[in-house]
């Protein structure tokens, strides 16, 4: 029987008979191979709005990750001016009115909000109940303080961050009101100490913050760093980066931080110090002893180059159940035949270093040699003078203990031009800063008469 309905029925394109389940995978991979980036001014990539914006079906989808982070307020602009805070208005609106976004906001920036809209951000707090990381910049966190302590106990916030912060009664109360999930703390910025009124007030202690980060700091008061740490007794992580401009430690001495240490030695599992500028011999033998630490990162100089004996620095560092340590460096204004920076000294302290540890600490898998991006910008006319020939010998040499050498090199500052270790300085022209170098090829052999180390291949100038 031939059926009446003889239309054809138009086929439904593959991609919308995805499952939801699927698309969510779809975007949780977009957005985890390349977040957004706000300080770059770079919200999303491209390759998550062309996804998001194929169909409406996917729009619907894409649009709560559209809220999970969130940035508002920028860097100050001239003339002491703050960009209007007009995307707060629109958010608190939005918030309002739809219910069903409140629930996917994790990430949540202010950064020098307007003091007209400062009441207004503050009471977002009362509709984002979702939040895992929170970051205060500026004066957002003296002027929204108020809103924070009266409504932090009730978000269920994991990480906090705070930039520029006031070491006052503020800090020491709002400590007091941590919710129990907060296990992550970061203090960043140059920070105003009032250090009576915050020892006044800092006796309350905080048992789930396992992680705390002193970032980008100026050198802070014995007393004060010593009562900042005591606030959470079990600390499991905790970082301390001096900012590089300021001299060397003018309060806080290697023996008031050994001090300081030892009040979670036995908690503490992961330690990083960067880039204090202590004096060599400056430790003593016990500065690093944690029978719990598994991560050691430290600036190459405290321990290697020119420190005299090497049992005495090696024996400084009695962590049984030691698993990784890093060796960073951060002078990109001195070159590698200089004491301060990696040369032949710290290879062979790395080397002896390993074989004592294959004998004393047989934990220890991994030594990393890393070089701070950061600060670390050696010239360009000197960058293949770094002896990467002797790490890449010292990695196989290491390899007969069981411990892999890993090192990374830091950034070449000749954008898109590469060319061989063994090449010289003198051998090129300057200046350099008119133009791009960009290598063609290594096709053409050297010469019979010219030494290999002296051999560079074709190069092209353009403008």
């Amino acid at each position: 029987m031939v059926s009446t309905h003889d239309q054809t029925i138009p086929a439904v394109p593959y991609i919308l008979q995805l499952p939801k389940e699927l698309l969510l995978e779809i975007f949780d991979w977009l957005v985890d191979v390349n977040p957004p980036c706000h300080e770059r001014g770079r919200t999303w990539n491209g390759t998550f709005w062309a996804v998001a914006l194929a169909c409406r079906r996917f729009y619907a989808t894409a649009t709560p990750y559209l809220y999970r982070s969130m940035q508002f307020g920028g860097a100050k602009i001239e003339h002491g001016f703050y960009p209007i805070g007009d995307p707060v208005i629109c958010l608190f609106n939005t918030l309002k009115s739809r219910p069903d976004l409140r629930r996917h906001c994790r990430h949540l920036i202010l950064h020098h909000m307007p003091l007209l809209k400062t009441r207004m951000a503050g009471e977002i707090f009362t509709l984002l109940t979702n939040v895992r990381t929170l970051e205060l910049g500026g004066d957002t966190f003296s002027r929204l303080w108020p809103h924070l302590i009266f409504h932090i106990s009730s978000i269920p916030l994991q990480s906090l961050k705070l930039s520029q912060p006031q070491i006052s009664r503020e800090l020491a109360l709002l400590v007091r009101r941590f919710p129990p999930a907060l296990t992550s703390l970061t203090l960043s910025g140059y920070w105003r100490t009032q250090a009576d009124l915050f020892l006044k007030y800092a006796e309350k202690r905080c048992d789930t913050v396992t992680s705390l980060k002193l970032l980008n700091s100026e050198l802070l008061h014995c007393g004060v760093f010593e009562a900042l740490v005591m606030m959470f007794p079990k600390l499991e992580h905790f970082t301390l980066e001096m900012a590089a401009q300021f001299p060397p430690c003018r309060h806080l001495e290697p023996p008031a931080l050994t001090r300081v240490l030892r009040k979670c030695r036995d908690s503490l599992k992961s330690l990083t110090l960067r880039p204090l500028d202590f004096p060599r011999g400056a430790w003593n033998m016990a500065t690093f002893n944690f029978p719990n630490l598994e991560t050691l990162q430290i600036p190459g100089h405290m321990l290697t180059g020119g420190c005299g004996d090497f049992r005495d620095t090696a024996d400084m560092i009695v962590c049984p159940k030691l698993r990784r340590l890093v060796l960073e460096y951060f002078y990109g204004d001195t070159f590698a035949n200089t004491s301060a920076d990696l040369g032949k000294p710290d290879v062979q302290w790395l080397y002896e270093f390993a074989e004592h540890s294959y004998m004393q600490r047989p934990a220890l898998q991994e030594i990393k040699v890393q070089f701070d991006n950061k600060i670390y910008m050696c010239p360009g006319d000197r960058y293949y003078l770094y002896p990467w020939v002797m790490l890449n010998n010292l990695q196989r040499e290491i390899s007969r203990f069981g411990i892999k050498l890993t090192y990374d090199e830091p950034e070449n500052p000749w954008d898109g031009f590469r060319f061989p270790y063994h090449a010289r300085a003198e051998m090129w022209p300057c200046p350099l800063h008119p133009y791009s170098f960009r290598r063609l090829s290594q096709e053409r052999a050297p010469p019979d008469d010219v030494p290999k180390s002296t051999f560079v291949t074709e190069i092209s100038w353009t403008t």
